[in-house]
């Protein structure tokens, strides 16, 4: 576990729909969007990609021989505005943390969807791998605005 602080990863866009609408997709229609292509475990073999939307539900990829790894813990779950994951998806055995939070524009046409990836120090190699997630979230969340809808 390293000591010194490493700043958090902070990435967001607008979509264009509705705050609840933003919220499903990130969350139940995670499959839809996701890149498991290059950001997942199993690559090629992932058939779906499971959140389960509730406070200690996990978020996890299912591959072609039905064999499932777990990308997260649900911590907190306040639909459709927040959500706090445990992450560890390289199985290390210790959680860094995705916020997500939805929020509506003020013209009520659109959400603002904010993501901090944080709590790196909890890693060994946490500022190499807070560089690598740097990019990734931004990739990621660009799928996720595809799928959503991007805003104006």
């Amino acid at each position: 576990m390293n000591s010194t602080a490493i700043a958090p990863v902070r990435r967001s866009v607008g979509v264009d729909c509705p705050v609840e609408q933003a919220f499903e997709v990130f969350t139940a229609g995670i499959y839809s969007w996701w890149p498991t292509e290059t950001h997942s475990i199993g690559h090629a073999a992932v058939r779906d990609v499971v959140f389960e939307g509730q406070v200690g539900g996990q978020v996890y990829e299912v591959v072609e021989d039905g064999s499932k790894h777990v990308w997260a813990e649900v911590l907190v779950w306040e639909p459709p505005h927040r959500l706090v994951l445990g992450w560890d998806v390289a199985g290390r055995g210790t959680q860094t943390e995705v916020e997500v939070r939805f929020t509506p524009y003020e013209d009520g046409n659109g959400t603002h969807v904010e993501l901090e990836h944080r709590a790196w120090e909890r890693w060994e190699d946490g500022a190499d791998a807070r560089n690598g997630y740097d990019t990734g979230w931004e990739f990621v969340l660009g799928r996720f605005a595809e799928s959503a809808g991007l805003a104006a």
